[in-house]
């Protein structure tokens, strides 16, 4: 990036349903928080948020933070979100001119229009398959290790989880960096 230069970043959130995916939720939201915080016009970044109406409901603090597209998908079905981020998405970041595209949830889209960063929090359905469902097991069997092939770059919480998407996943280490959790104390 030159001086002067302006990334325009979307944040693939279509798979967030708030309450619903775990831990990837908290992290997620805490990295967009860190995010809302800082000056990030002389950081040379423009953040646009793709998300689902609960997830625009559940966060407006960062929907106030950051444009959002609002996808016309209730996220109640996977296969519904799944056609929606190689069409719906694909055209809002087309739309939106968006340089570099972070799926935040894991896998990347089939058909994508900008190049690409994946967070992949952790590989427990590859690991541990007893405590998730076959079709779960077998969608990221399959979209796991294409995902991490075309990102740019490859996201995870933990050196523990970088290095097993290196080792298991076959991503060279230079692709891939540890982003961890933001978390703050709460005084009670």
């Amino acid at each position: 990036m030159t001086a002067g230069t302006t990334v325009r970043l979307g944040v693939n959130l279509l798979w967030l349903v708030p309450n619903v995916v775990g831990g990837s939720e908290e992290y997620t939201t805490r990295l967009l928080q860190a995010l809302a915080e800082r000056d990030l016009a002389s950081d040379g970044l423009d953040v646009t948020l793709f998300a689902i109406r609960p997830f625009v409901e559940a966060y407006p603090d960062l929907v106030d933070a950051f444009p959002t597209e609002m996808c016309p998908i209730s996220g109640r079905s996977k296969a519904v979100r799944i056609a929606a981020e190689t069409t719906w998405l694909l055209a809002q970041a087309r739309r939106r001119r968006i340089d570099l595209l972070h799926h935040a949830g894991g896998t990347l889209p089939l058909l994508r229009a900008t190049p690409s960063l994946v967070s992949i929090h952790d590989l427990q359905p590859l690991l541990m398959p007893d405590n998730f469902s076959g079709i779960k097991q077998a969608y990221l069997r399959r979209r796991l290790p294409p995902s991490a092939a075309h990102a740019r770059l490859v996201i995870s919480p933990s050196d523990y989880s970088r290095r097993t998407v290196v080792g298991v996943l076959d991503v060279m280490p230079d692709r891939t960096a540890v982003v961890p959790p933001g978390y703050t104390a709460r005084i009670a």
